[in-house]
């Protein structure tokens, strides 16, 4: 799981450790949601969250990542995450009556300090090229929900020649970013993700490009867009309803996704909401009592899905489209902005090679398609199963 943890991330990361699908996790952590050391910190933090009370743990180790984006942008959705990426909650509260020693030693068993994020894909890769570790790649699968700024530095250090033989070593790749057919959430055009690092993500789609089509064994990468992310959110109410009274992980949670259901609320509200919750204020206001409860609260579930549907991916199957990607990398407004590229031969010389037509990353991918349908209750469901 490559990932930045913010509140998504962690939400995702809970739903993968409390799946109970995967015998071991390496968590690779990258700048996003806030700094690489915090991402780091945050990480460890909800694996102490999620491995708590569990009996049969996966084997998880986390490696530290990239600091910047490929061209130097240091990204932040601090003003949506809190500044600590998880709602600003202070450790003590995770902690309860247990002692700091005890957090410490446990995290600190998670940590792998001497190898980054970007050397443990090499690492992998020369397992697997070498020998040394199992050649099947039906039990390996890989989940990025935050800037692909470390599997592109992976990509760049082994070179093109090695890129198909990289992509062999996995059986599935899913990939949270773009947005297609909506507007984006960090400008009118990009979604964050691809917005952070637009160049490492046109790197990943080059390295797929006319590979896939030549061989089974190299995977079609899946993507998970805004089109889908954002019909899918979590309300308060639904958090509320969950029933785990001897839960130590339920109120931490709470606490932790007060901000980021907020900012929601403030935000990315429907517009009829949004002024019922006006008219609710003004009348509290009148009254003398503050109006902040009727701001509606909730969150979209971007990370967790991309999660849910590499875990349950013959379950979407059906929702899934094939298509053809280009990303700008562009600094300015149109920058990270994803594109569908369709495909009109016509309008290129016919002994042109497929795959290398002018300005067009011409890889094939999968992505999520809300018009094929809904997306299953039991995402929500599993979900919840995993906060309790």
């Amino acid at each position: 799981m490559d990932c930045d943890p913010g509140c998504d991330d962690a939400l995702a990361l809970l739903l993968a450790l409390r799946s109970g699908v995967f015998e071991g996790i390496d968590i690779l952590t990258v700048a996003g949601n806030v700094g690489v050391n915090q991402t780091t910190s945050n990480a460890l933090r909800i694996l102490y969250l999620g491995t708590m009370g569990m009996k049969s743990k996966p084997t998880v180790k986390v490696y530290k990542g990239c600091s910047a984006s490929l061209d130097g942008v240091r990204p932040s959705a601090a003003s949506v995450h809190g500044r600590d990426g998880l709602g600003d909650v202070p450790v003590s509260v995770l902690l309860g009556k247990e002692r700091i020693e005890s957090f410490s030693n446990t995290v600190a068993a998670f940590l792998e300090p001497k190898i980054s994020a970007v050397q443990r894909y090499i690492e992998l890769f020369q397992e697997i090229s070498e020998g040394n570790g199992k050649n099947d790649n039906s039990q390996r699968d890989l989940v990025c929900t935050g800037p692909l700024t470390n599997v592109a530095s992976a990509l760049i250090q082994l070179g093109p020649r090695n890129h198909a033989a990289f992509w062999k070593i996995w059986s599935s790749v899913t990939i949270m970013g773009g947005a297609l057919g909506v507007q984006g959430n960090i400008s009118y055009a990009s979604e964050f993700n691809a917005h952070t690092d637009p160049l490492a993500l046109r790197i990943v789609l080059e390295s797929f490009r006319g590979q896939n089509s030549k061989s089974d064994e190299i995977p079609v990468p899946v993507f998970v867009t805004l089109d889908s992310t954002e019909k899918v959110r979590l309300d308060w109410h639904e958090l509320e309803s969950i029933k785990a009274p001897r839960s130590k992980r339920l109120p931490y949670i709470k606490c932790m996704l007060q901000k980021y259901f907020l900012f929601h609320g403030q935000y990315a509200a429907k517009e009829d909401e949004r002024k019922n919750a006006i008219m609710k204020i003004d009348r509290k206001n009148a009254l003398g009592s503050g109006g902040l409860k009727c701001i509606p609260r909730f969150c979209f579930l971007h990370d967790p899905l991309a999660m849910w549907v590499a875990v349950k991916r013959k379950r979407i199957e059906k929702l899934l489209t094939d298509t053809t990607i280009y990303v700008s990398t562009d600094l300015g407004a149109a920058r990270g902005k994803t594109f569908l590229v369709e495909d009109r031969p016509f309008l290129f010389a016919a002994d042109e090679p497929d795959g290398k037509r002018p300005g067009y990353d011409r890889t094939r991918v999968r992505f999520l398609d809300p018009s094929k349908g809904r997306i299953p209750d039991g995402f929500k469901k599993d979900l919840m199963n995993a906060l309790s």
